[in-house]
């Protein structure tokens, strides 16, 4: 059973814009201006998608040895614990959610506006569907394993420290995407579900290995068999 003495929100590297102070040398008078830099602004422009190969044969790997469920085998009712609704927390202190400092750090452009855990403006690059988004207001912050699809797969025993850890794992389990990507995916795997992006599919498919495997969670038969061909036909690698 999954608890969240594993790790910890401490343990955790965060990206967090607001708290990144980048010393720009000014003129090369010898003093230094003190500017935050959003992660995303450093990041190159041009999507990548290649895997090592040391992590494509890891993912064979540990997609293997990943407990297979019963397709047709009936879950407890979704969230009938309620704790899944234990939504987004203020992990590192920042006086802001879990939500906002994924936003504010995938964002290039970004602007803070409004109250204090609010972002203006920005632009994203959604790997889901390849496109450049540029209305905030439609952006999401996606579970890149749906807390349906945990809860299915082993979630459904967790308590509440084990369930506040996932919903608000930045660094495994969290990924900001276009509204429309999010809710066409809805709680879908990856049996029934892959982005728009063909060129994403290896590193969307590897990502949701390393977090079933950290998280003790299953798989269907018939996810395995999808993830498996992704594997097999969709990955570049460097």
């Amino acid at each position: 059973r999954k608890t969240s003495s594993k790790t910890s929100s401490a343990g955790r590297t965060k990206l967090v814009a607001g708290a990144v102070g980048i010393a720009i040398a000014a003129g090369g008078t010898g003093y230094a201006i003190n500017e935050v830099v959003n992660p995303a602004d450093l990041l190159s422009p041009e999507p990548t998608y290649a895997v090592t190969n040391y992590r494509l044969r890891k993912a064979k790997r540990t997609l293997n040895s990943l407990a297979v469920r019963m397709s047709d085998e009936a879950s407890t009712k979704f969230n009938s614990n309620g704790l899944v609704d234990l939504y987004w927390s203020d992990t590192n202190g920042s006086g802001c959610n879990t939500r906002y400092d994924m936003l504010f750090s995938s964002l290039s452009k970004a602007k803070k506006g409004g109250a204090k855990c609010a972002v203006q403006s920005g632009e994203l690059f959604d790997y889901y569907t390849g496109n450049t988004i540029t209305d905030v207001s439609k952006v999401h912050i996606d579970h890149v394993v749906s807390k349906k699809n945990a809860w299915d797969s082993g979630g459904s025993e967790w308590d509440a420290d084990a369930w506040a850890e996932y919903v608000n794992d930045e660094k495994r389990v969290l990924l900001a995407v276009s509204a429309n990507a999010n809710q066409s995916k809805g709680s879908k795997d990856a049996a029934d579900w892959l982005p728009e992006n063909e060129a994403y599919w290896c590193k969307y498919v590897i990502q949701q290995i390393e977090i079933k495997s950290y998280y003790d969670l299953s798989v269907r038969q018939a996810e395995k068999d999808k993830m498996n061909e992704v594997l097999s036909n969709n990955c570049q690698t460097k």
